[in-house]
Order: structure tokens, then C-alpha cells, then sequence
């Protein structure tokens, strides 16, 4: 016949194993750190062409099971140089009218 052994349970899972349950060492803390979200990072066109570089080694390494990965990068890199082209663009003009305004009445209007 097997042997039952009753269980305490009026004792909490620290009192069994503190390491584990309750300290601030134990596996318990580790399993808590590795699941808490970091804040990614902004993401800038330096980190996109990094990851460019490291798709494209994969790639001559196991083919183009990663053409995806590549092809989504070198959108997103296009994306980010077409708006920072865009806003240079508009600063430029924001600068024309602002010198126009400066040199033509010697006050500057925010909109002319």
C-alpha cells in the first residue's frame, strides 16, 4: 500500500521553500526580472541600417528565408529619410519667408 503524507497547508509556500517563493535571490526573482517589458528604444535610421547589415549577412548565410526581413527594413529606412526630407524641406521654406519678412519690413509676422 502507498504512503500518503498529509500536507500541512496552513504553512505558505515560503515557509516550504523561501529561496524560491519569497527572497529576493531566488529563481522566483529571476523568472520576475526576465519577464518585464523594456521599453524599447526609438527607433532611428542608424539602428534600421545595423539591422540591414545583419539581415543581409544572414542572408548570404542561409539564403532568402530572410528576403522578407530585408525588403520590410529597406521600406522603413526610405519611410524615415522621405519624412526627414520632408520636415528639412519645410524648415527651409519656414527660413525663406521668415529672412523675406526680416530684410522687406524689419518686423517679422508669423504668417505673412
Amino acid at each position: 500500500m502507498p504512503v500518503v503524507q498529509q500536507v500541512d497547508t496552513s504553512r505558505s509556500l515560503t515557509q516550504f521553500c523561501p529561496l524560491a517563493y519569497g527572497s529576493d535571490h531566488g529563481p522566483l526573482r529571476v523568472l520576475r526580472t526576465m519577464t518585464k517589458r523594456k521599453v524599447p528604444d526609438e527607433v532611428t535610421i542608424e539602428r534600421l541600417e545595423r539591422a540591414l547589415l545583419a539581415i543581409s549577412y544572414a542572408i548570404q548565410l542561409d539564403g532568402s528565408v530572410y528576403a522578407p526581413v530585408l525588403e520590410r527594413l529597406e521600406r522603413e529606412i526610405a519611410a524615415m529619410r522621405a519624412k526627414e526630407d520632408t520636415v528639412s524641406r519645410a524648415r527651409h521654406y519656414l527660413e525663406q519667408v521668415w529672412d523675406q519678412a526680416a530684410t522687406s519690413s524689419g518686423t517679422v509676422k508669423a504668417i505673412a
